[in-house]
């Protein structure tokens, strides 16, 4: 197979431009007879010919597939694209796959800089999770504060307080300093 950054730099070239013609090719390449990285390219351009209004309904169908295939590349690909794509399976697929087990501390800030804001509200011990999760970038750990504070709820006040009082880096202090202060 290729080289998985290439096919992820290919990937996000095409995002914007990937059309209808591409749908049959991306369809045969998301496929069981190819490489897991390869496969997960495919997914993430369907989903984003179906975010464009551009599939047909085998595009819906074979996402659906790919959120219960056997190779976990493939479904976290997958799980992540149905997720910004505010389906409910992929969110409540994606904020399973935070709580699983061995997911990468990069899955786990994909879901937190691409859940939907009202999912939050659900789930917002996630959130002060991630907002506290050292293995999670200064960018994701500061999209988790900005949400806890847009909740606007006193439960999580106190976790903000104590952030903002223990958090290692300056910019995360001030800013759960100043989503502490709003809530």
């Amino acid at each position: 197979g290729a080289n998985p950054v290439a096919q992820m730099l290919a990937v996000a070239a095409l995002n914007q431009v990937v059309d209808a013609p591409q749908e049959a090719r991306l369809l045969e390449l998301s496929g069981a007879g190819h490489d897991p990285a390869t496969r997960g390219c495919a997914a993430h351009l369907l989903g984003a010919l179906e975010a464009r209004g551009k599939a047909t309904p085998a595009v819906a169908a074979r996402l659906r597939e790919l959120l219960q295939d056997p190779d976990a590349h493939v479904r976290n690909a997958t799980i992540l694209v149905r997720m910004l794509a505010q389906d409910a399976e992929g969110i409540e697929k994606a904020l399973a796959l935070w709580v699983e087990p061995g997911t990468p501390p990069r899955v786990r800030e994909q879901i937190i800089l691409g859940i939907p804001m009202p999912s939050i509200l659900r789930h917002f011990d996630l959130v002060m999770k991630a907002m506290r999760d050292e293995e999670l970038t200064v960018a994701a750990r500061s999209r988790a504060v900005d949400m806890l504070g847009r909740i606007g709820d006193a439960t999580v006040l106190e976790a903000l307080l104590d952030f903002a009082a223990n958090a290692p880096d300056p910019s995360l202090k001030s800013m759960a300093q100043a989503a502490a202060e709003a809530v």
